[in-house]
């Protein structure tokens, strides 16, 4: 037998090459990974007859609004002060639904993670449960882009996307109402100062003159502020970043 050995070549891989005074001999050669191609997400399919797309109204007879009041805050890096006052908003907003047909769920104090708990526990309530119109309430502080829970900051974008159609899909095609009472910035609001009417004398049997002796004795606590955007419906056709 020879001292020498052969090397078949057709055992070698395509992929290897010889780095020169490498004792090892052939090295693999270095193949980029793939760039992976998005698959496009196929649009969702949803079922609505012709006479409701036609139709200029929603056809309400059930309702369900969502309270969320939050009024005592633990942020990291924030210093959120308690929010004092506002149990009498929830109540009022709560029985105002209710007078209306709404059911109502209230919840106090939430932390983000229960927040969103809550939420997908109400979606999968509405699977069971359908109503024709949907309303969510929170009351907390707030920025331009979103709201606080008590331990943390929560996107708008973030709730809104939560009951869209896509996630959401119990409340395809129904009226969505978000109503967020909250500061959207630091900015205090500007305004005037104005006497309050006696609520008991109808306006249109005010007597002027009597109006302004009585305007005039009255203490100044009882001059309020009312701000600038008093009797303005402010409605955003689009969610912050669309």
């Amino acid at each position: 037998m020879s001292g020498k050995s052969s090397l078949d070549a057709s055992l070698i891989p395509a992929d290897w090459v010889g780095q020169p005074g490498d004792p090892r001999g052939q090295r693999p050669r270095q193949v980029p990974a793939p760039v992976p191609v998005p698959v496009p997400v196929p649009p969702i399919s949803a079922v609505i007859t012709k006479a409701e797309f036609d139709s200029k109204y929603y056809q309400i007879k059930s309702g369900l609004v969502l309270v969320l009041n939050n009024k005592e805050f633990l942020v990291e890096g924030e210093e959120l002060g308690d929010r004092t006052g506002t149990d009498i908003d929830a109540s009022t907003i709560s029985q105002r639904f209710s007078e209306i047909g709404f059911e109502y769920e209230l919840e106090t104090d939430l932390t983000k993670s229960a927040t969103l708990e809550w939420f997908e526990r109400v979606k999968r309530q509405l699977i069971k449960k359908p109503v024709d119109c949907f309303a969510l309430v929170i009351l907390s502080h707030g920025t331009e882009n979103g709201v606080y829970a008590t331990d943390h900051f929560m996107r708008t974008e973030d709730i809104v996307e939560t009951f869209n159609a896509t996630n959401c899909p119990p409340l395809r095609f129904k009226p969505k109402i978000v109503i967020i009472q909250s500061c959207r910035g630091t900015t205090l609001s500007r305004g005037i100062n104005v006497g309050l009417l006696d609520p008991n004398q109808a306006d249109t049997i005010a007597d002027t003159t009597e109006y302004h002796q009585w305007l005039m004795g009255l203490p100044a606590t009882v001059t309020i502020r009312l701000p600038n955007e008093a009797d303005f419906l402010f409605a955003y056709a689009a969610v912050p970043g669309m």
